[in-house]
């Protein structure tokens, strides 16, 4: 700013105001050029594995999911998800101390509820 420059505006909250702004400024211009660097680099190097290599990558689907991921996929709480399981309605696999639910157990659930109209 041209009154940051003069000696009475130099220590004036709008001055310093005016200098974070800046700083944010180019830092957000420093932070999207490195984001499009990074996004071409790895368009670049997607473009370079040939279809020997593309049949070793693979998409690696969970088997387990934690309590929020799995009442997230079925569309309900939480605690809908805790009393289905107290009710045997879904199963839960315990490792260590944390609960998980089996993707499969969701799939299962669904169908069941599909077929006899379980609510």
């Amino acid at each position: 700013m041209q009154l940051c420059r003069e000696d009475r505006w130099a220590g004036s909250v709008k001055c310093r105001l005016a200098k974070k702004f800046e700083v944010v400024v180019v830092a957000r211009e420093v932070l999207n050029a490195l984001i499009r660097s990074m996004s071409e680099h790895r368009e670049n190097r997607e473009t370079t594995i040939d279809s020997s290599e593309a049949s070793a990558v693979a998409v690696v689907e969970p088997l387990l999911l934690a309590m929020r991921d799995a009442a997230r996929v079925l569309g309900i709480g939480r605690s809908t998800l805790y009393e289905l399981i107290a009710a045997g309605e879904i199963e839960v696999v315990h490792i260590g101390r944390s609960a998980r639910v089996p993707v499969a157990a969701l799939h299962e659930f669904v169908e069941r509820c599909r077929t006899s109209g379980l609510r």
